[in-house]
């Protein structure tokens, strides 16, 4: 289908947007860490989320929004065979996070750098603006 519809839930908004907010201070601890090590630590604190969450949707509304049904699930809230997928997502999490981390280093000091060249240059021609 070309149209690529589909339907999901406000709920998924927030539960994806709680990487924004768990993943930095998590990786700052385990960036030493060999890559496939650091994978699974992921992998397992995506279950844990998913887990978690699935089970709060449950009781709170009742009905999760996903619910698992082959033999690899647990409670139907986390498929296990879904571990290389976590795996490669928490990568990709790792590549973004250092280079919004990048970004924001050089952004900064930019920015300083303009206001300081902006503050200097304001005062070097204020006083030819008085006279």
């Amino acid at each position: 289908d070309l149209k690529l519809e589909g339907n999901s839930y406000i709920w998924m908004f927030f539960i994806y947007g709680l990487s924004a907010f768990l993943f930095p201070p998590v990786y700052k601890y385990i960036r030493r860490f060999i890559f496939p090590l650091r994978s699974l630590i992921i992998a397992a604190g995506i279950f844990t989320v998913e887990f978690i969450t699935g089970w709060l949707l449950d009781v709170s509304t009742g009905s999760c929004p996903w619910q698992y049904t082959n033999r690899w699930n647990i409670c139907g809230y986390i498929r296990l065979d879904y571990l290389p997928v976590w795996m490669l997502f928490g990568f990709i999490l790792e590549k973004a996070n250092n280079l919004f981390n990048e970004l924001t280093e050089n952004y900064w000091f930019f920015v300083l750098e303009f206001i300081y060249l902006f503050i200097f240059s304001s005062c070097a021609w204020a006083p030819e603006v008085l006279n």
